[in-house]
């Protein structure tokens, strides 16, 4: 396992090598929005026709260097008949459906590549938006949300605990924390190349 903290927007893009040779790479990641756990990596076999995603979860990883290719203690052929993307449905692909398929969906399952992006409200009104996730390499939990503030605070990002989230308003895209713009504003600054330091955190 790693034992560094990677963004999401770094994991993307990185080759998954099953225990028999590559098998494809990282499109996204899907988490829990009440545990903020990642519950599985969305993997892209590479297969053109048709495209398949499979989802790996974590537990089956072996080793993931920063930088370096993610190991799976599975096969190339046990990832290729992991279950489709489709079989869990985040929140976003929920919505699509009828509400009797939404009633049996989970509610809390998040993907990040859909949650990137959405704008962040603090309890006095907007700060800025999600640009990135930090994900703990040592047990594959959410530990910050990257939050660019540059529609108030120009210029600036900060790093959010994922305690301080009090809901995620999916079909307003919007992601509502319990911190006012003052609190926020004076989080320091986030350089996407720096290991996230909790204590400095401002959360619950």
């Amino acid at each position: 396992m790693m034992n560094d903290f990677r963004s999401v927007k770094d994991l993307q893009g990185e080759a998954i090598v099953a225990r028999d040779g590559p098998i494809g790479s990282i499109v996204a990641l899907y988490f829990d929005d009440e545990r903020w756990a990642v519950r599985y990596l969305v993997v892209d076999t590479g297969n053109p026709m048709p495209q398949r995603q499979v989802l790996i979860p974590p537990a089956s990883i072996e080793r993931a260097p920063a930088g370096g290719p993610i190991r799976v203690t599975l096969t190339r052929e046990q990832v290729e008949k992991s279950p489709d993307a489709e079989t869990e449905r985040p929140v976003w692909r929920q919505h699509e459906l009828t509400y009797a398929a939404l009633a049996a969906s989970d509610p809390h399952l998040r993907s990040s590549e859909v949650v990137g992006g959405c704008r962040v409200e603090a309890r006095d009104g907007a700060i800025g938006h999600v640009e990135d996730f930090i994900v703990d390499g040592e047990n594959w939990n959410i530990a910050g949300l990257v939050v660019a503030t540059t529609n108030w605070l120009p210029g600036k990002r900060v790093l959010i605990d994922p305690q301080a989230v009090e809901r995620i308003d999916w079909p307003y895209r919007r992601v509502h924390v319990r911190l006012t713009r003052k609190a926020i504003r004076e989080l320091p600054a986030y350089a996407m190349t720096r290991t996230p330091d909790r204590r400095k955190q401002s959360g619950i």
